[in-house]
């Protein structure tokens, strides 16, 4: 006689195998959590202030919206419940993976996450040539050294100044000078260079011209200053760049000279 050893196991797979049993599956809930982005830009890239709407479809028995910065969703915070639309405020999240789980029918599901970013940008810097101080009637520049500039205003002592909008400007004033900008992938924010070079002019050395004894009554020399060149009825003499000059000519005669500050005076006629 045979002998046979009968387990349980055996029994229910026997058992299976004469009664098979249908089983089905859900894979998700019969809705589509799919969140959309108002406005929708490129690479959810937006500019800081604005405002972006987030929503999925309605009707829905329950909503909870949650953002983390980590894009694990064992990290999410809840920020709104019970809506299918919220609105987000990039310059308060800066960026972030936002996600919805929708409960209707008693399936709930969650989203897969949004990662929405915002532009971060350096405020403005402003260039010179190093330049403090300048003469008075003269100017010295400075400049935006960078590109993705849009738009630019100066300002001088913290007041814009009309028709400074380039990206260098000429400083013909004293005072401190500052930078408002934007870039050209968020134009409409503006951003201020908060300092700025300070200059100051200087004041010329007035001269005049003098008789010189030691080369008779016609003999001229300047009271101040290097003598750069001589005029005479308001042109320049050819060759009349020595320190004194004799005047052999009836006219109104001017000198130009370089004061000790290195600035340009010119005489009275």
């Amino acid at each position: 006689m045979q002998r046979f050893l009968f387990t349980p196991l055996l029994f229910m797979a026997t058992w299976l195998a004469a009664h098979p049993v249908e089983i089905t599956t859900v894979d998700t809930c019969n809705f589509d959590l799919l969140i959309q982005l108002e406005p929708s830009v490129p690479g959810n890239t937006y500019c800081p202030g604005d405002v972006v709407i987030l929503s999925v479809q309605s009707g829905l028995d329950a909503y909870n919206w949650y953002y983390n910065y980590t894009g694990d969703p064992d990290d999410n915070q809840l920020i709104a419940s019970d809506v299918n639309v919220i609105a987000i405020d990039i310059s308060f999240f800066g960026f972030g993976y936002f996600s919805v789980e929708a409960t209707d029918d008693g399936c709930t599901e969650l989203s897969d996450p949004v990662l929405i970013d915002s532009y971060a940008f350096l405020l403005p810097v402003i260039a010179s040539d190093g330049t403090t101080e300048f003469c008075a009637g003269d100017s010295t520049t400075i400049w935006y050294p960078s590109p993705g500039g849009a738009f630019f205003q100066w300002e001088l002592n913290g007041n814009p100044i009309p028709g400074a909008t380039d990206s260098v400007y000429q400083v013909t004033q004293p005072g401190t000078y500052t930078l408002s900008m934007s870039y050209e992938v968020c134009p409409n924010n503006f951003f201020n260079s908060g300092v700025g070079p300070t200059f100051s002019t200087l004041t010329p050395i007035p001269t005049e011209i003098i008789v010189d004894p030691g080369l008779g009554i016609s003999g001229l020399s300047a009271s101040t200053g290097t003598v750069v060149q001589w005029y005479l009825n308001e042109l320049p003499i050819p060759g009349a760049t020595q320190p004194t000059y004799v005047a052999d000519t009836d006219g109104l005669y001017q000198v130009e000279v370089i004061d000790a500050q290195g600035c340009t005076v010119f005489s009275p006629p």
